[in-house]
Order: structure tokens, then C-alpha cells, then sequence
């Protein structure tokens, strides 16, 4: 809030599931794969053996930079802050 106050433009990659919630607020949304929140899902409760999980986890998270990489670029941000 306090940086669209300031007179920027505000983008956020995450989930589709939260689009209605950042588009709410009157913000950027891009979607990225819920492949990941998949996979954390699955660890935390246990529906899946982790030796799997964790196989599956580097390509997944090589996907989501890619994805995360190409919403960046659709922003055409001056600042991009991750997490």
C-alpha cells in the first residue's frame, strides 16, 4: 500500500488461487504453476513418500523461476523484491 501511496506500481507473481485477493487491492497479478505449493503441501502432510517429493522438488523449482522470471519481465519492474 504504501508503495502504490508513493506513486509506484505494485505487481505480484504467486498462486492463482490468490489472484482475487492481490487484484483486490488493486495490484499487478501474474500466475505461477501451484506445482510448488504442491510439493510443500505433500511434505507437510505426509500424502506422499519425501524421497519423492524430493526428487520432484529442483525441477519444480527451476520451473517456477522460469515462470517467476517471464511475470517479472510482463511487469517491466525499475525494483523487484523476492521471497
Amino acid at each position: 500500500q504504501g508503495l502504490r501511496a508513493a506513486g509506484h506500481g505494485v505487481g505480484i507473481c504467486t498462486s492463482a488461487s490468490y489472484q482475487s485477493a492481490v487484484e483486490a487491492l488493486g495490484l499487478q497479478f501474474a500466475a505461477i504453476s501451484d506445482t510448488m505449493l504442491d510439493l510443500t503441501r505433500a511434505l507437510l502432510n505426509g500424502s506422499e513418500p519425501m524421497v519423492a517429493v524430493m526428487r520432484r522438488m529442483g525441477p519444480a523449482m527451476r520451473s517456477m523461476l522460469e515462470e517467476e522470471w517471464r511475470a517479472a519481465h510482463s511487469f517491466a519492474p525499475d525494483l523487484a523484491v523476492y521471497h
